[in-house]
C-alpha cells in the first residue's frame, strides 16, 4: 500500500496490477482504474479482497465514500460473460453496505461497447444508491447530497 501526495490530499494506493487495474482512496473517493489486459481470475480474487477490506474500514470508521470506476483505458472486448456474472455476484453480496456506505458509483465511460456491457449488468443488478455515467473525469460532479 503506497501513500503519494497529490497537492493537499494523499492518495493511498490499494492495489496495483501492471496493465490490468489500480484501486486507489483520494478523500472519499474510491478510484478503480480498469487496464487494457483482462484479469485473470486471481486478479479478480485481489480486487474483491481489498474492496472488502476497505468495506470493513469504512464499517469501522462510519465514513461514506464515492466510487468512482475509470473505464477510459480499457480496450479489451466487455462481453465476458463469466466475469459479468462474478461482478453482479459480488455487487448482490455487498447491497447492505452500499445502501449505508456508498453516495453513489461513478462511471467514467468514453467506449460504446462498454456502456452496453455496463447497461446489460444494470438490467441483471439493481443499485440500491446512484450509478451515474461520465464521458471525461472532468465532467464528474461528486454530489454528496444524495
Amino acid at each position: 500500500m503506497d501513500t503519494l501526495d497529490n497537492a493537499d490530499n494523499k492518495i493511498i494506493e490499494l492495489l496495483y496490477i501492471e496493465s490490468v487495474i489500480k484501486i486507489y482512496i483520494d478523500d472519499n473517493k474510491l478510484y478503480l482504474v480498469l487496464y487494457e489486459k483482462n484479469m485473470e481470475d486471481n486478479q479478480l480474487l485481489q480486487l474483491y479482497e481489498t474492496l472488502e477490506m476497505f468495506y470493513e474500514v469504512c464499517k469501522k470508521k462510519n465514513k461514506r465514500f464515492f466510487f468512482v470506476i475509470d473505464f477510459r483505458l480499457y480496450n479489451q472486448h466487455p462481453t465476458q460473460f463469466q466475469l459479468l456474472k462474478k461482478c453482479v455476484c459480488f455487487l448482490n453480496k455487498h447491497r447492505d453496505f452500499y445502501e449505508k456506505y456508498k453516495i453513489s458509483t461513478i462511471c467514467i465511460v468514453d467506449c460504446y461497447a462498454i456502456k452496453i456491457a455496463l447497461n446489460v449488468i444494470l438490467k441483471i443488478y439493481t443499485p440500491v444508491r446512484p450509478f451515474v455515467f461520465f464521458n471525461t473525469i472532468e465532467e464528474i460532479v461528486f454530489d454528496t447530497t444524495l
